[in-house]
């Protein structure tokens, strides 16, 4: 059996749980369509899930 560990969403890149609640170009279409939390652009965005997960609470307390 051969698995595959490619974004199931995109089909873009490996598919890991940082890369699809932030980095997926679909996630981010979802969370563009949230007008409470806006995430920040790529450039901002930390290849660590912890990281991104604490920007996001920081984000969402201010």
């Amino acid at each position: 059996m051969v698995a595959d560990s490619t974004c199931q969403l995109c089909g873009e890149h490996q598919e890991t749980t940082n890369h699809l609640i932030f980095q997926c170009r679909v996630s981010k279409e979802i969370w563009s369509m949230t007008p409470s939390i806006q995430i920040p652009s790529d450039n901002l965005l930390s290849n660590s899930l912890i990281e991104n997960v604490s920007m996001l609470l920081t984000l969402n307390n201010n």
